[in-house]
């Protein structure tokens, strides 16, 4: 496994993803899988507030199946776990929730349902550009001062927000925000594809920022909703993929990454799907894949990508 430090910390750089555990993957399937990623050397598992609120409202479903998994097994000190608080309500996607009592609420839904005293990472799910950073960091900073959150860092921010936050951290004495978790996959997004306004991708100037400042990008959707998968399953032949991928991924850009894809997956003898996350390993150390496996064997193709830094 490799390892990135964030402050005291050494969280592996694959990142387990839960976002369907207790929902779509039961918590039996769920166990195996996150048994498996500790066996391999992972510590690092990313879960919401939201996650499981679109399956018959089961809110918090996520976070209950990894606190039970982390409590019946022994291994909270070892895990590393990063929650997110501060999405939008299913029935309202485009008002945010940052104000200081939705933060603080979430929070302290989130410490009963995973079992645990403090989270070791808390980011922040979405923005709202209408609230200055300010206001935003204190709240954070409370809830470092009150224990319930040992780190902070946001998802779906601007670099340009990350920095201001930062900003005002340093001079006021707080503690400033670990890291971002963006869309990021190997691939180029069109331009004008947009399901969520409230969602940002990580953007190749940021991405040079990140690299150079050391700065950690957690990058969801890392495996580019199965693009590689389905390319590889069809012989190469993109006139078989789904009209969503299409319209998503397909362009030069991303073509000429996938011929660095296939040639890698030939060279290690993995999948194309493997290959692209090694590649995101490779080419950038400051980005952790976040990887969603569904079932043991996708986590095994998953952490093949390591095969790269054998």
């Amino acid at each position: 496994m490799l390892y990135k430090k964030i402050l005291d910390a050494n969280i592996s750089r694959l990142v387990l993803g839960s976002a369907l555990f207790g929902t779509a993957v039961t918590e039996e399937k769920s166990f195996a899988i996150m048994r498996k990623y500790f066996d391999f050397g992972g510590n690092t598992i990313d879960t919401a507030r939201v996650y499981g609120s679109w399956n018959n409202n089961s809110k918090g479903a996520s976070e209950r199946t990894v606190g039970k998994f982390l409590k019946e097994n022994d291994l909270r000190n070892k895990a590393y776990i990063l929650t997110k608080a501060g999405h939008p309500l299913p029935e309202s996607m485009l008002v945010p929730r940052l104000s200081k009592e939705e933060i603080i609420s979430d929070v302290e839904e989130s410490l009963i349902d995973l079992g645990i005293d403090a989270i070791d990472a808390l980011f922040l799910h979405r923005d709202d550009e209408s609230r200055s950073v300010g206001e935003i960091m204190e709240t954070l900073n409370l809830l470092i001062k009150q224990g319930k959150v040992k780190t902070i860092g946001v998802s779906n921010w601007k670099n340009s927000r990350v920095l201001e936050a930062n900003q005002y951290a340093e001079e006021n004495n707080l503690d400033k925000l670990v890291g971002n978790e963006l869309e990021y996959s190997f691939t180029q997004i069109n331009s004008d594809f947009v399901t969520d306004p409230l969602c940002y991708h990580l953007e190749d100037d940021e991405r040079i920022y990140c690299n150079e400042n050391d700065f950690p990008v957690f990058a969801y959707s890392s495996q580019a909703s199965g693009l590689f998968y389905f390319i590889e399953k069809a012989n190469g032949d993109i006139s078989k993929l789904s009209e969503f991928l299409t319209k998503k991924f397909i362009n030069a850009e991303t073509l000429n990454k996938l011929n660095k894809v296939i040639a890698i997956a030939k060279q290690y003898g993995i999948s194309y799907t493997a290959a692209s996350v090694g590649l995101i390993l490779r080419e950038n150390r400051a980005i952790c894949p976040i990887i969603g496996p569904t079932e043991e064997e996708h986590l095994i193709d998953s952490l093949s990508a390591l095969k790269l830094f054998e």
